[in-house]
């Protein structure tokens, strides 16, 4: 649902804008921007509280290199979606 919301909701505010200018993959750019911002702003919290006492004992390194190969793969798919986008156009 909430993909559908978002992805709608790109296209009545942004898009209404320009009414001549048009993209029908705009709406996934815009929700790829929102789950990039809160996916790297959540890696930048876990690696500020991974100091403290409690969630060192739970955090390892190897955590950090997951989420920075998701990061990786979520900026891929981010430039992909930019790509079609004027690609198409």
């Amino acid at each position: 649902f909430f993909i559908f919301a978002v992805t709608f909701a790109s296209f009545d505010w942004v898009m209404s804008l320009d009414a001549e200018w048009f993209s029908t993959i705009f709406g996934l750019i815009f929700l790829m921007n929102w789950v990039l911002t809160a996916f790297s702003f959540t890696i930048f919290l876990m690696a500020m509280l991974s100091t403290r006492k409690p969630m060192s004992d739970v955090v390892a390194p190897a955590h950090f290199h997951d989420l920075g190969k998701l990061l990786l793969a979520f900026v891929m798919l981010w430039a992909y979606f930019s790509f079609s986008q004027y690609l198409i156009i």
